[in-house]
């Protein structure tokens, strides 16, 4: 993960190259997501409609008591 430090560190041309890097890795990535959740559905797996955010707490793992 880029912190804040080293995000201010990178050259003008550095930071745009940087963002455009990212911009590139994110387009691939959705690319792929649609061609696994295509083939997900056409085998007729349940997908959970998109990503689902990390909890740290232990009682919101599977199957532990709340």
């Amino acid at each position: 993960m880029l912190t804040d430090e080293r995000a201010a560190a990178y050259s003008d041309s550095g930071l745009i190259a940087a963002i455009r890097e990212c911009e590139a890795m994110r387009h691939r990535l959705l690319h792929d997501q649609l061609a696994l959740l295509t083939e997900a559905r056409r085998r007729g797996l349940r997908t959970c409609g998109g990503p689902r955010r990390a909890s740290h707490d232990p009682a919101d793992a599977e199957g532990a008591p709340t």
